[in-house]
């Protein structure tokens, strides 16, 4: 998980030089400590992907209008529209935590979704995180197969618009949902439709157009 600041630094940097940033920016977004701060121990995560390789065992393909894959120490979802979604999940499953993940929009149309999906029982049940390149984060939760906002897109100045990097934080704890953006809360809902599940990552796109998202940096950790 970064400093805000240092998330702050990276966002400016990416907003001053273009897209062709964010990819050295997802794959190595650094993690150091600051060096003023008392010499604790950091928190070991309960599981971590650097997206080098798929020992974790993403389920990834290549189709005609969505594709997830694996390259240069980032995970890929690519996503044409309109009313498309994709989404890849790891063959792990978490009742309660904490999960950080840097994500952004490569290239595509500012109203491309993207984030995480957790506590997914299948591609059925599951909820969703997601911001979208107009600055907006909204909750979701598909049950049965149909999609429920939990909290409807919502405007947000921690989200960084366009093409940018963010840094999203899901912390579950029984019914209770906390969300955060970039270091910040920004939302939070109850809701006792799943317990536990399996954490992945997703893209959507309603309107037309091709949407690319990169992901790295995944890491889970006790609530």
């Amino acid at each position: 998980m970064c400093s805000l600041s240092l998330c702050l630094v990276s966002v400016t940097l990416l907003r001053m030089t273009g897209a062709e940033v964010l990819l050295p920016l997802v794959s190595q977004f650094s993690r150091a400590n600051n060096p003023a701060a008392p010499a604790t121990p950091a928190p070991q995560p309960l599981f971590r992907d650097t997206f080098r390789n798929n020992d974790t065992g993403w389920n990834l393909f290549q189709g005609e209008k969505a594709a997830v894959a694996l390259d240069r120490n980032r995970l890929t979802l690519t996503v044409t529209g309109p009313d498309r979604d994709v989404w890849a999940t790891a063959p792990r499953v978490f009742d309660d935590f904490r999960l950080e993940i840097d994500s952004g929009l490569l290239d595509g149309p500012s109203e491309t979704s993207y984030g995480v999906i957790f506590r997914h029982q299948d591609d059925d049940n599951y909820y969703s995180f997601e911001v979208d390149g107009e600055g907006r984060f909204r909750l979701g939760k598909v049950l049965r197969g149909q999609y429920t906002a939990l909290i409807e897109p919502s405007p947000s100045v921690r989200v960084q618009p366009g093409q940018a990097l963010n840094h999203l934080t899901v912390k579950a704890v029984g019914p209770q949902i906390t969300l955060g953006v970039n270091g910040v809360e920004v939302g939070s809902f109850t809701d006792r439709s799943f317990a536990s599940g399996h954490i992945g990552a997703t893209a959507s796109l309603d309107g037309a157009g091709t949407g690319v998202v990169v992901f790295g940096n995944l890491e889970v950790f006790r609530p």
